[in-house]
């Protein structure tokens, strides 16, 4: 594996480990929701005539956080998320709608008080309609990524299954 896909690997778990101690003092159950702009180029490659275009969107990602703790000492950490964007082929200038949802699911152990690492693992579900305006074609992508790491920060599973379908 790559090296540049471990460290972003163990990005993402460093990240969630920090965002998650202040959310779990809260208590069981502890919830959070946040709004933040969003922006992200998509490939369509049904647009323009069936040759493709990326689409540039703009929006709103809306996150709603919840962690809960296991008997074990395990956090899982579910993230919902929704976009809602509008964006415009980089082509042909069709105008296109977006409102996503997903689901992101982490279930992790933090290192106990010796220092010793647990395994983790990740797993997003996202469901992705691409509606255009006028001759704009629609298009739905779904994708699921998944990676599991063991206490010793070897990633044994690790895929991305992305499909994108035309209508």
């Amino acid at each position: 594996m790559k090296i540049w896909k471990k460290v972003i690997i163990v990005l993402v778990i460093l990240m969630s480990m920090a965002v998650v101690p202040v959310m779990v003092e809260a208590g069981n159950g502890a919830n959070r929701g946040t709004k933040t702009p969003y922006n992200f180029r998509e490939w369509v490659p049904c647009a323009n005539g069936g040759v493709g275009e990326h689409v540039n969107f703009t929006g709103f990602e809306h996150w709603f956080r919840q962690i809960t703790h296991d008997k074990n000492g395990g956090r899982h950490v579910k993230v919902h998320i929704s976009h809602h964007l509008t964006g415009t082929g980089e082509i042909t200038d069709d105008f296109y709608r977006m409102a996503d949802v997903g689901n992101d699911y982490f279930l992790f152990f933090p290192p106990d008080e010796n220092g010793t690492a647990h395994a983790h693992v990740k797993t997003l579900v996202l469901t992705r309609p691409i509606i255009g305006k006028g001759q704009a074609v629609n298009g739905f992508v779904h994708e699921t990524r998944h990676y599991t790491m063991n206490a010793n920060g070897e990633v044994t599973v690790d895929f991305i299954k992305r499909n994108i379908t035309c209508k």
